[in-house]
């Protein structure tokens, strides 16, 4: 680049800037002593501009706070779907609890009976019925106390438990069934 070309661009850009210098002047007007300049209308429109703005940002700040609303309400019809189904399990497991009582309160019953009848047939035979009773009350006792506390624990045991427990009672195929599964059959 040469040193004229150089100095040619400085100049360029000195002449644009007073160029715009003498037109800002120009623009401004004198009245009373006062300058006031012609942008004037300019600050009126961008006035109006904000208020569009801000209406724009209300509209906005509407269906923000619509969606936030109706995500509420998603969530609280959510939570009580699911209270129901605790509250369904709960009452299904106390049911269950009480199937279990009743039926040992059967076997108890049956074998105090077997007992006294073998009592009656003679002391060798009643010994034994007495024994065979003591170790029925015993079952009882244990499984009575475990149904009673266990009923809501069949949904928080593991899966080796549940497999377990489903052996003990006889269940077939336990061993393919899922969680869910184990825990409606041995509640069932």
């Amino acid at each position: 680049m040469s040193p004229t070309a150089g100095s040619k661009t400085a100049k360029a850009k000195k002449a644009v800037a007073a160029g715009k210098a003498k037109s800002a002047a120009a623009t401004t007007t004198k009245s009373g002593g006062k300058s006031s300049a012609k942008a004037a209308p300019a600050k009126s429109a961008s006035k109006s501009e904000l208020r569009k703005q801000a209406d724009r940002a209300q509209k906005e700040l509407g269906k923000q706070k619509a969606k936030a609303a109706a995500a509420a309400e998603k969530a609280k019809a959510r939570l009580l779907k699911e209270r129901d189904k605790a509250e369904r399990l709960a009452a299904r497991n106390q049911a269950a609890a009480e199937k279990t009582a009743r039926k040992l309160k059967k076997r108890l019953k049956t074998a105090l009976a077997d007992a006294e009848a073998l009592a009656k047939g003679g002391a060798d035979d009643a010994a034994d019925a007495v024994k065979h009773a003591v170790d029925t009350v015993k079952d009882v006792a244990e499984h009575g106390v475990a149904a009673a506390q266990g009923a809501g624990d069949t949904a928080t045991m593991t899966l080796a438990q549940l497999r377990e427990k489903a052996k003990e009672q006889g269940i077939a195929g336990y061993s393919r069934l899922t969680k869910s599964e184990l825990v409606e059959k041995l509640t069932a």
